[in-house]
């Protein structure tokens, strides 16, 4: 199009706006992956952040991975590690169940909706813990509202026997004082609003951290033998979408009346 002595041109195109993929993070702690372990780490970040020991920790994986030695770690580190599988003792929902000595006091979930001030008080201290069971026979454990034990010096267990665990509030402690310990027979679902979790949790099935757009955040340590599925998306490439936290003290109060037991048999003189 020609106005005056000046010729315009116009011209329409497509574009796609492709926005940054989702990606998790982990602080000063292992991860150990039974199957491939991946990350969409944007540049500039890394995978495995140091801790306040100055170290970060040790991603180790049985399949494949796109983490790299330049994205693992903070430079000076790159520790990456590639292990094929074990057939040794697994460490599942049956194995802590048989360790709880016989005498323990156990308080009985009623029913499969509870809130979480349930555990904030009340049950029966046995071996410094409070320990709670759910029986579902296929129907999951919901916690419908936050478990908040700051303060309140608790040490919680709660094993859910044939069922899932949905956790739909946060769960949060005081770093050192208290300890909430989850053990599940079947899966682990978070509610996509839940952006902080505290403690150690297993399933036998998988966890999954819920299709959201909020970051979780999990202090403590996750074990999972169906797999994690890292379900949240933050659509950018600033903040992970989940972020996974070592928690030394949560380890150091792991009751040990749920730890393998070690016997020496030892032949005495009559």
């Amino acid at each position: 199009m020609a106005i005056g002595a000046i010729t315009y041109c116009s011209a329409d195109t497509a574009v796609d706006i492709i926005p940054p993929g989702a990606w998790w993070q982990v602080g000063d702690g292992d991860v150990s992956a039974g199957g491939d372990l991946t990350s969409d780490v944007p540049n500039g970040n890394y995978f495995d952040l140091s801790g306040s020991g100055g170290y970060p920790g040790i991603p180790i994986y049985s399949g494949v991975t796109n983490l790299t030695a330049s994205n693992v770690s903070p430079p000076g580190f790159g520790w990456l590690a590639q292990s094929g599988g074990t057939d040794g003792k697994i460490y599942d929902y049956q194995f802590f169940a048989n360790q709880i000595p016989a005498d323990t006091v156990i308080t009985t979930v009623p029913n499969g909706n509870v809130d979480g001030s349930f555990f904030e008080s009340g049950g029966t201290l046995s071996y410094g813990y409070y320990w709670y069971k759910y029986t579902g026979n296929g129907t999951n454990l919901s916690v419908d509202t936050p478990i908040d034990l700051t303060g309140t010096d608790r040490k919680i267990i709660l094993l859910v026997e044939g069922a899932g665990l949905t956790i739909k509030g946060d769960i949060v402690l005081t770093d050192g004082r208290e300890f909430f310990g989850a053990f599940v027979n079947g899966a682990i679902d978070v509610d996509p609003l839940v952006t902080s979790l505290e403690g150690i949790y297993l399933a036998d099935s998988t966890f999954g951290t819920g299709i959201g757009i909020d970051q979780l955040h999990v202090r403590g340590s996750i074990a999972s033998y169906g797999g994690v599925a890292l379900q949240r998306d933050l659509n950018n490439d600033t903040n992970p979408s989940e972020f996974f936290e070592y928690a030394p003290d949560q380890i150091l109060m792991f009751p040990t009346k749920l730890g393998a037991r070690k016997i020496s048999w030892k032949e005495v003189a009559p």
